[in-house]
């Protein structure tokens, strides 16, 4: 097959400089306004319009973060991490109440690789660099600051995990097995109960997955998929679940969104009426038969 010499869709903008670039009247004037800035004595308003277009194609490429379309994405990647570092204050706060720095530390990497990932496009500026850099020690401080308060106090490097073990099923910390036992004593009226706890298990797993990473999630973004996928994971490293499990699970709020069909990129939720009225329903029921199990004492 002969090759097309018009095609020019794999070129770099200056291989043609008799072409002039795609810009928009906004964009083509910001030029200008550098080149005349940076070389007075250039003469480009009277230069021939393939002098013009090489310099406006090389400008373009030089201070591409100046064009309103790259500014406006800049300003979006700089509001991203401006919440980051908040996020980051947040979760040395929480750290005093919840140990949650594992998972959050994974969602910070996750944005900054999706950062990372843009630098070619959007230049990283230094203060980007900073709040990176201060989102992954807030985390890190977070997770060794209760440690640490229970080693000074106690004098021993393991007095935290000591006193986390002391609540666990056999006086220590056992990871994903106890989620494999309690699966199967929810089933311990079945003669099955051993084969039905681990594939119902293992069913949960897999729609938390699915829901996660399907399109349906998609407008949730990579953090906070990360998140909705990180939090688990280390609830079932760390967690014996039992009565506590439903509190712990409250930080998986998004998951609502993708429930009630607003995860959906481009699309409006879908019998949202609907299916907000079953959630409430379901809640309902489910805090009736949780205090009948729980609170209620038959003698």
């Amino acid at each position: 097959m002969s090759e097309d010499p018009t095609d020019h869709r794999g070129d770099h903008p200056g291989d043609h400089p008799h072409e002039q670039p795609d810009l928009s009247e906004e964009e083509s004037a910001l030029l200008r306004q550098r080149l005349r800035r940076l070389d007075p004595a250039a003469g480009l308003d009277a230069a021939p319009e393939p002098t013009v277009a090489r310099l406006l194609a090389q400008a373009r490429e030089e201070h591409a973060e100046d064009l309103p379309e790259t500014r406006q994405t800049g300003v979006h990647d700089r509001s991203r991490l401006t919440w980051l570092v908040a996020a980051a204050a947040l979760v040395l706060v929480l750290g005093l109440t919840r140990p949650i720095a594992l998972p959050a530390a994974a969602v910070v990497v996750v944005a900054l690789l999706v950062r990372w990932q843009a630098r070619r496009a959007r230049r990283i500026t230094p203060g980007e660099y900073a709040a990176g850099a201060t989102a992954l020690v807030a985390c890190g401080v977070s997770g060794l600051m209760w440690p640490t308060i229970a080693w000074a106090v106690t004098g021993s490097p393991t007095a935290y995990t000591d006193t986390m073990a002391a609540w666990r099923a056999g006086g220590e910390i056992v990871p994903l097995k106890p989620w494999l036992w309690m699966s199967e004593w929810v089933f311990r009226d079945f003669d099955l109960a051993a084969t039905y706890g681990p594939v119902a298990l293992a069913l949960t797993v897999t729609t938390l997955v699915v829901m996660v990473l399907g399109p349906w999630a998609r407008a949730l973004g990579p953090e906070l998929r990360t998140w909705l996928l990180a939090y688990p994971a280390y609830l079932a490293l760390v967690l014996d679940p039992f009565t506590s499990i439903f509190r712990y699970l409250l930080p998986l709020f998004p998951l609502l969104v993708v429930v009630l069909g607003g995860g959906w990129v481009g699309r409006k939720p879908r019998f949202l009426g609907w299916r907000t009225g079953a959630l409430v329903v379901l809640g309902v029921v489910g805090q009736a038969v949780w205090i009948t199990e729980l609170l209620v004492f038959v003698p």
